[in-house]
């Protein structure tokens, strides 16, 4: 189809479709009984459309992030999607530059396997606080024995950002969410009637089961966040984090204990 293409709604149509000065200007007739207004938008919606999905340049970023704040709804929307294409960590990143922790309480009552792949029962508490840089593990058999060590402040200070930026802390209750130790499968449709239900009865099993791990964080913000989980097996991060903080106590002998 030769035809001749409309800037407006980015489509070709054929040379009848467009009047003698619809040629020039590149818009045609259905087109042309638009406001000014309305043209305006459906360009800018298909230049929105057509912006590559390669690195984006300088100018198509900013112009990108400038349709992000349109006053128009239909364009701040879509350039917001088109962004969050583009970027699909953008917001998680931001979220990280905002989250400082404050206060941190991490329990396990579980099982976790050693480098050897032994199986251990482990049933402890740490809690770290910004302002002094301490660790400290309390078993939580009948002993209720409490260790604690000094950490650099630099070495410190890099434990708590891990906490966010790596182990991404703040998310487990969304990524663990289920009693069963099941994730969320990004198939699931949220708004299904039937996934809601089967969510309501994993929270209400949770409610009724014992944690085998729980964390409860306060942040520099002054909000507060407490996660738990009745995973049979800790996740990966979860049980990653349990032998990160145990490391900083591992040649100390009064945690010889600590996993019987």
């Amino acid at each position: 189809m030769q035809g001749h293409f409309c800037k407006v709604c980015g489509q070709r149509k054929s040379n009848e479709s467009f009047s003698g000065k619809g040629h020039a200007n590149h818009i045609c007739k259905a087109c042309s009984r638009l406001s000014p207004s309305e043209q305006a938008e459906s360009m800018t919606i298909n230049r929105l459309m057509d912006l590559p999905f390669r690195r984006l340049t300088e100018n198509e970023l900013n112009w990108l992030k400038n349709r992000m704040k349109d006053s128009r709804e239909e364009v701040r929307t879509l350039a917001q999607e088109i962004y969050k294409q583009h970027f699909p960590h953008a917001e998680l990143n931001n979220q990280k530059k905002q989250l400082n922790i404050k206060e941190l309480e991490f329990m396990v009552n579980a099982s976790v396997w050693d480098e050897y792949g032994d199986e251990i029962s482990v049933r402890c508490r740490f809690h770290l606080q910004r302002s002094k840089p301490l660790i400290s593990m309390q078993t939580l058999d009948s002993s209720a024995k409490s260790v604690t060590v000094e950490l650099l402040k630099g070495e410190f200070n890099k434990l708590l950002k891990s906490l966010i930026h790596y182990y991404e802390i703040f998310c487990w209750d969304q990524d663990y969410r289920s009693s069963e130790g099941h994730y969320v499968n990004d198939d699931f449709d949220l708004d299904d009637q039937s996934y809601q239900d089967n969510l309501i009865v994993e929270e209400e099993a949770s409610e009724e089961s014992d944690p085998t791990w729980r964390v409860s964080i306060k942040y520099c913000n002054n909000t507060e966040q407490n996660i738990k989980g009745t995973h049979e097996y800790l996740p990966d991060k979860v049980e990653e984090l349990y032998w990160n903080l145990f490391e900083y106590f591992y040649e100390d002998e009064e945690t010889e204990n600590c996993n019987e």
